[in-house]
């Protein structure tokens, strides 16, 4: 975190002396913090400059290096830090193109071991972790992944690197393959052929093809670990999904509410 925020914002983070997960920089405003517990802001308040500065150090003076994961809205940095983007943007036709950079959201991982005991001790079925962002879901997913690992043989795709991190810098558990950085649907039909899993895993499902591409997985005989935002699931879902779990963020982030069919 000291080589991607600036002294001023890196001090005033580093004083608070807590687990910080995300920080949201808004041009002209005071930067807001989350913690596992709270919400809060800052003295800081970031420029146009500022952000343009996190940004050159995020892709190392590389912006053409990172123009597909600006176009879908965020920037992998180091250690699974994801930083999203938002602002001005246009379509182009093919992908978006962000003019001018209005808020960045930094988001950091937390890797808590044991997290995922409590599922982990039952026979996997096919399970979806629901909850709305910033609950700890990605969290949760990791620490399960790395635990089933112990006992089949798991793929996870990392579409943007925030389960383990870019070059893999989190633990993933014995018996765990790792694809990061391709969409999700692109590589379903890919792993099936190449590395036989009997488990898939990946975060934040999204839309028709994620569905169809989990679907196939399951009629394949392949099972499948995901995580969806919301605080309900719907049907589609439900017939898949025979194990819902359902996270809240009290009395802190990644608080296991409910779990059904375990």
């Amino acid at each position: 975190m000291e080589n991607l925020l600036d002294k001023e914002l890196f001090r005033e983070v580093s004083s608070l002396r807590k687990d910080v997960c995300e920080i949201r920089l808004r041009i002209g405003q005071n930067t807001q913090v989350r913690t596992k517990s709270e919400k809060f802001f800052l003295q800081y308040r970031a420029t146009r400059e500022k952000m343009s500065q996190i940004i050159r150090r995020a892709t190392d003076d590389a912006l053409y290096a990172y123009e597909d994961q600006i176009s879908a809205g965020y920037i992998g940095y180091k250690n699974g830090i994801r930083i999203g983007i938002a602002g001005d943007c246009k379509w182009n036709g093919e992908k978006v193109v962000v003019r001018e950079v209005y808020a960045l959201c930094v988001r950091i991982p937390q890797e808590i071991i044991g997290c995922a005991s409590r599922l982990a001790e039952s026979d996997f079925e096919n399970t979806i972790i629901v909850s709305e962002p910033g609950a700890g879901k990605t969290t949760l997913l990791r620490d399960y992944i790395r635990l089933l690992s112990m006992r089949y043989d798991v793929l996870a795709i990392d579409e943007r690197y925030e389960l383990f991190g870019e070059g893999i810098t989190m633990r993933t558990g014995p018996c765990c393959d790792v694809i990061q950085g391709v969409p999700k649907e692109k590589v379903y039909e890919m792993s099936i052929r190449t590395m036989s899993p009997q488990i898939v895993a990946c975060d934040e499902l999204f839309g028709a093809k994620d569905l169809s591409a989990v679907r196939k997985l399951v009629s394949s005989g392949i099972k499948v670990l995901a995580t969806i935002h919301g605080k309900k699931l719907d049907e589609c879902y439900k017939r898949i999904f025979q194990r819902k779990v359902y996270l809240s963020d009290d009395p802190q982030i990644g608080t296991i509410d409910r779990v059904e069919g375990m």
